[in-house]
């Protein structure tokens, strides 16, 4: 198989994987376990964002040291997208203190 039909093939277990987790998680606010169990979920995949963030400037600089500022730039600007996305999670799940999370 080709290129093509792996990813539409990874793409569709992506899409299975998070209505699975949308169906279980669903009633969250009424079980104070599967809520745990969610928030706990919630942290693992923000740390490795974290760790994929930093990835990203690390990889970025690389390739600027070695001469590539083009592939630095998109890295970089992808690092800037995900440390936002990373810091206004942390941000509305810590810093937020007003019981939305």
């Amino acid at each position: 198989m080709n290129k093509f039909v792996y990813s539409v093939i990874y793409a569709l277990i992506v899409v299975v994987l998070f209505s699975l987790f949308e169906r279980i998680f669903r009633n969250r606010k009424n079980n104070p376990t599967l809520n745990k169990v969610y928030k706990i979920i919630m942290v693992i995949f923000w740390i490795i964002a974290a760790i994929v963030t930093v990835f990203l400037y690390w990889a970025g600089y690389g390739y600027f040291k070695e001469g590539n500022p083009s592939v630095a730039t998109k890295l970089f600007v992808f690092g800037i997208l995900m440390t936002l996305s990373v810091g206004y999670k942390i941000y509305t799940l810590i810093g937020n203190k007003n019981g939305n999370n």
